[in-house]
């Protein structure tokens, strides 16, 4: 014998009107919480559900949809009963045929993102069995690390996140700063770049997986190298300020965008990180077309930042010249028609 249904939401019984639609619900989907859509729909419901205290309906029926009790019921909205202060779900075809309120762009763009979601699922898959048999799964553990959050007794987090009624957020007391620029670390932040196309179009190349192999070596002896630069830093010795010549090694060469409205060019700009053989460093235009790894001897004026000590700038550098090459030099410069004989 089939129990008759009592309950306010049955067939016979919906006033379409009395239902407020509130956001795209889901069932018998697999993988749809990797939908960033849903996850976006279900903060919605929370948020709703915590303004009107409402409960999801409990109605005698098995079926997906709580209306109609259809069990194929994959698409499925939820709305709020005022009257009842409940929620239930309804099949997209179901709420169609009542003439109930739903939004039907939300529902489209709802199934491209389910579309997305399976691809991407099936594109996991693929990427853990190829970064498994390379040897490289620690990659996948940094590409599906957590951003860094508030921890939960943090004042920035939770029901403690505004210091008052004028929406002014409590300063954070936990250490997530620190731990996002650890997050964004270029290894990290390179391996989760290439597993991320990796998971896109499936398949990574060799030379991609011998830097994948790199990067994470670096990780692993990171502790070291930052021993070794906290060292070197150490015994690193102040910039002195003024012009005079000093030695070193080109660390960097960057492009730079500075302000052009005081220039008749784009304001790209060349600059160079030198470490000075006393360990100090400095950082100013690049000259000579000086390049990574080289060695210079080059006399400049000094700066020192106010910040660091041994840290500075450098501007007006002159590379050293052999006396015997600046002797050459004059001499191509005044008797140039001899020289070209």
């Amino acid at each position: 014998m089939i129990n008759e249904r009592t309950d306010a939401h049955r067939p016979s019984q919906i006033i379409p009107s009395d239902y407020e639609y509130v956001a795209v619900w889901t069932m018998n989907i697999q993988g749809f919480g990797d939908a960033q859509f849903m996850l976006q729909e279900r903060e919605t419901v929370r948020r709703h559900m915590e303004r009107t205290k409402g409960n999801y309906a409990h109605v005698n029926t098995t079926g997906s949809c709580q209306v109609c009790g259809n069990v194929q019921a994959i698409f499925l909205a939820l709305f709020y009963h005022a009257k009842s202060n409940e929620y239930i779900r309804v099949g997209v075809n179901c709420a169609q045929k009542l003439d109930m309120s739903l939004d039907e762009d939300k529902m489209n763009m709802f199934r491209r993102q389910l579309a997305d979601a399976r691809e991407a699922q099936a594109g996991k898959r693929k990427a853990i069995a190829i970064l498994s048999d390379a040897g490289l799964i620690a990659a996948w553990e940094i590409f599906t690390a957590e951003f860094p959050k508030h921890t939960t007794d943090c004042k920035a987090a939770g029901v403690n996140k505004f210091g008052d009624d004028n929406g002014v957020e409590n300063a954070c007391t936990c250490d997530r700063e620190i731990r996002i620029r650890a997050f964004d670390n270029y290894e990290e932040r390179t391996i989760r770049d290439i597993i991320g196309k990796l998971v896109k179009y499936g398949n990574i190349s060799d030379a991609q997986k011998g830097f994948i192999s790199k990067l994470l070596g670096n990780i692993t002896r990171r502790p070291i190298i930052e021993a070794q630069r906290a060292a070197e830093r150490e015994a690193a010795a102040p910039v002195v300020e003024g012009r005079h010549e000093v030695v070193g090694t080109v660390l960097t060469i960057k492009e730079v965008q500075t302000d052009s409205s005081f220039h008749y060019d784009d304001g790209v700009r060349w600059k160079a990180l030198i470490r000075l053989d006393d360990g100090a460093k400095v950082w100013g235009s690049r000259f000579a077309n000086i390049e990574k790894g080289d060695r210079i001897r080059f006399t400049a004026t000094f700066t020192p930042s106010k910040d660091d000590a041994k840290f500075g700038f450098y501007s007006r550098p002159v590379a050293w010249v052999s006396p015997e090459t600046r002797i050459l030099q004059v001499f191509q410069a005044q008797w140039p028609a001899q020289e070209a004989q």
